[in-house]
């Protein structure tokens, strides 16, 4: 997506979701800002965090994931790494 991002993450312990987040955010906004040429913010300092608590509930999240840039871009035939996982 060109304006957010789903991501499906199950920390390890000792490891924390929010320390994970904080990381990826901002070693994605350096690197994304240093290929731009340009200093800001990136992401949004808060996030949307579920729990999955079964099989069903987890291929749906993917599914929905999978299915997201298609609801942006109508007219998308192919999205690539889709092939890669067994969701529909």
């Amino acid at each position: 997506m060109d304006d957010h991002v789903h991501v499906m993450v199950m920390p390890l312990p000792p490891e924390e979701l929010g320390k994970i987040l904080h990381s990826w955010k901002s070693y994605t906004s350096k690197a994304i800002n240093r290929l731009r040429g340009v200093r800001g913010i990136r992401w949004q300092k808060s996030n949307y965090t579920e729990i999955m608590r079964n099989e069903r509930e987890i291929r749906d999240k993917a599914a929905y994931i999978l299915s997201n840039p298609k609801r942006r871009w109508p007219d998308l035939h192919s999205y690539g790494w889709v092939e890669m996982f067994d969701v529909f």
